[in-house]
């Protein structure tokens, strides 16, 4: 998104449009789908930006929107990966904390890392998720509780299932 004008996507349909035609230049027969990601606390809680203030859900509502009106512009492409809503959906059913900055509430996970711009173990987990589960169509689901990937990076198995279900409900939401 253009930092000078953040609410218009028209820089970002642009960008896209220029990695998009590199990659089809290098094969013809490439699938590309945006990665819709998640809000920063930082921008939102702490540091002046278009989004300071407002609830931690709009950045990645936003970009979610610019890549939809990139998609309506480039049909070629062929969609969004919702990583930044699944985060919504993790904030909304209580599952993690949307405020890193007043303490994480009790029995909530934190998505970001100690910057609270990337993502923490469990924040990437659910990125992978819904990366892999709209990219293959498999329904991560099925992972189950004890996958793992989750228990390597030592999320709780209630937690890797909640978030596992958390991934399938967003990419259930989108897919056509």
């Amino acid at each position: 998104m253009d930092a000078q004008r953040p609410g218009d996507p028209a820089r970002h349909v642009e960008a896209v449009g220029l990695i998009a035609d590199m990659l089809r230049r290098a094969n013809p027969r490439v699938r590309i789908e945006l990665v819709s990601t998640w809000s920063r606390a930082d921008l939102t809680y702490r540091t002046p930006s278009p989004w300071h203030g407002k609830p931690i859900f709009a950045m990645a509502d936003d970009l979610a929107a610019a890549n939809a009106y990139t998609l309506r512009r480039r049909p070629d492409l062929a969609g969004a990966i919702p990583v930044g809503q699944a985060w919504n959906r993790a904030w909304r059913d209580r599952i993690a904390d949307p405020n890193p900055y007043d303490g994480i509430a009790f029995g909530q996970i934190d998505l970001w890392s100690w910057d609270q711009y990337h993502a923490s173990a469990a924040g990437y987990y659910l990125e992978a998720l819904v990366i892999f589960g709209k990219v293959t169509g498999f329904d991560v689901r099925r992972l189950g509780e004890d996958e793992r990937a989750g228990r390597d990076l030592g999320l709780e198995p209630r937690t890797v299932g909640r978030l596992q279900a958390i991934a399938h409900a967003e990419i259930a939401e989108v897919r056509p």
